[in-house]
């Protein structure tokens, strides 16, 4: 008897902003991995809760709009705190932070080169600039470092840079790729070789809405397990050809750069499953950082199908 087909609404956010370590629910598309699964995947994009826990792409789950999103579990461990339970991560997506600092020309030393700079965050996402400062106070820092938040307009923080060789920018690399492409930028260091394992990303839903349609969260988890091994096994340049599409305005060349930087740093969860210690050790700078007043039971925070 033929399988019925089942249908998911992932919740993306706003499209303009995909990142390209959000692509592999873009590739299981593309490559026709969800259809295998007998499951249609509809991208739908949908933020609320304006700059709060409950904005961006998890509220909407939390209010049924959408059966799953791509977001952080950072945001998870703070609704919690806050009093909103049973939404939880099922299936892995980014394992290690895919923020960057970057200069227009080599810093030498990297990261502990930092003495004396000026910081700008570009990028102005709280979790990120707590994560950058949790890194400047680990490697002594803290104090030798100045953080100036962003202008807003990205090409005037980078012509500041290239200006004057004190300053460098903080930043994902999906946005600072087609700058790097273009020679206007080099990589200071990756910020995933700076910060411990820890699942940035995710594919986040309610529990009971897991338990309600295991089936079809599973095969859209399998979905995903197939991207991530093309992930790592298929040359960047064909990833990028599938994607490019998902990915309007972006340059190929720049495209396959960032696809292969962030797989040469580990950036993509080699598996759905994500490990209970990688979101222990997340926590545990999440509170350190001051974004947590206590820190969760990974238990609470992982659907228990998946926890490693």
């Amino acid at each position: 008897m033929e399988t019925a087909m089942q249908s998911l609404r992932l919740n993306i956010g706003d499209a303009s902003e995909a990142r390209v370590y959000y692509l592999p629910h873009y590739l299981a598309a593309r490559a026709g991995y969800f259809s295998r699964e007998d499951i249609a995947v509809a991208f739908v994009e949908s933020q609320t809760g304006g700059h709060t826990a409950m904005g961006g792409q998890i509220g909407p789950v939390v209010d049924g709009f959408a059966d799953a999103c791509v977001g952080g579990p950072m945001v998870t461990m703070k609704l919690l705190e806050d009093g909103v339970d049973g939404i939880v991560s099922f299936c892995g997506l980014v394992r290690a932070n895919p923020w960057v600092v970057a200069a227009a020309a080599p810093v030498a030393g990297g990261f502990s080169g930092l003495a004396g700079k000026t910081v700008i965050d570009s990028g102005n996402v709280i979790t990120a600039t707590l994560c950058l400062r949790e890194a400047l106070r680990v490697a002594g820092l803290e104090s030798a470092v100045a953080i100036e938040a962003g202008s807003g307009c990205l090409d005037d923080d980078i012509a500041r840079a290239e200006g004057d060789p004190s300053i460098v920018i903080h930043h994902s690399l999906h946005a600072l790729g087609p700058d790097r492409a273009a020679g206007r930028l080099t990589i200071v260091d990756p910020m995933a070789k700076i910060t411990p394992a820890v699942p940035w990303s995710a594919y986040i839903a309610r529990s009971d809405r897991l338990a309600a349609e295991p089936d079809l969260f599973r095969r859209f988890r399998d979905g995903i397990a197939a991207a991530l091994r093309d992930i790592a096994t298929l040359p960047a340049e064909r990833i990028a050809d599938l994607v490019g599409d998902d990915y309007p305005g972006y340059e190929i060349g720049a495209l396959t750069d960032v696809i292969d930087a962030y797989r040469s740093w580990g950036c993509f969860s080699p598996t759905p499953q994500i490990a209970r210690a990688d979101m222990i050790a997340f926590a545990d700078i999440m509170q350190r950082a001051g974004w947590l007043g206590t820190k969760p039971s990974p238990d609470t925070l992982l659907a228990a199908e998946i926890a490693a």
